[in-house]
């Protein structure tokens, strides 16, 4: 199977990480510092300032452990796509138990590798452990949160489509989810056509991608949360 055949059948992503693990493998055997190519020519600003040095150069050493750890994790993805599978940054971490010295080190280099590529983490098949939850008037297909006690909300909901869904009034947002727990046992949910959503405490991403969806679609959302000032930037 040819470049071009594979960029057909994987996608975008593929093909540029496949000429990423290319050039870093090549810095290696010739003993230079490997120098990132970033797909996008005018990456995200907030980004670029993370990597680029004051000279605007965005270099790194083949013997430092950001190097590895980089390289480790492209080739991983780079499995993880062919074989059509995904995992949590935890997960990724156990399956190379002993090489990273924490968490960190996975999640810095995953974040890094999807500025190379100009992504998001999830289209690298990464995800964040799944511990939002909704519950409420919203069947979407394969995932139904109009249940007694609602369900989980999956990690990826790009594949979902929205299109023909009977949406909810509006949704509740509870930042606690005793609070989210309480609500769904009275059956909040029953009369008022609306969604309870929880991110027990600080959302994950998935759930913020449900929330933009719904936003998108023009629900109006609400939110209950305590007085920590953090919370504004939500």
């Amino acid at each position: 199977m040819n470049s071009l055949q594979r960029k057909t059948i994987y996608g975008d992503h593929y093909y540029h990480l496949e000429f990423v693990i290319i050039r870093m493998t090549e810095s290696i055997k010739h003993q230079e510092e490997f120098e990132p190519r970033i797909v996008d020519n005018m990456p995200n600003k907030s980004r670029q300032a993370h990597y680029y040095n004051k000279q605007d150069s965005y270099k790194m050493s083949i013997i430092s452990d950001r190097f590895l750890s980089l390289y480790t994790v492209a080739i991983t993805v780079h499995r993880l796509i062919r074989e059509n599978a995904s995992s949590t940054k935890r997960g990724l971490y156990y399956m190379h138990a002993g090489l990273f010295q924490d968490q960190k080190i996975v999640d810095s280099a995953a974040d890094e590798l999807a500025f190379i590529l100009s992504v998001s983490r999830p289209d690298l098949r990464l995800h964040q452990a799944a511990k939002g939850e909704a519950q409420g008037h919203l069947n979407l297909p394969g995932c139904n949160f109009a249940c007694e006690q609602g369900g989980q909300i999956p990690a990826d909901l790009s594949e979902i489509n929205f299109y023909g869904v009977q949406l909810p009034r509006f949704v509740l947002v509870l930042e606690k989810f005793a609070i989210y727990q309480r609500l769904v046992e009275e059956g909040f949910c029953a009369s008022r056509n609306c969604l309870l959503v929880t991110g027990r405490g600080m959302p994950d991403r998935a759930t913020r991608a449900l929330l933009a969806r719904l936003d998108q679609s023009r629900v109006p959302c609400y939110i209950l949360v305590d007085g920590d000032p953090f919370w504004t930037f939500f």
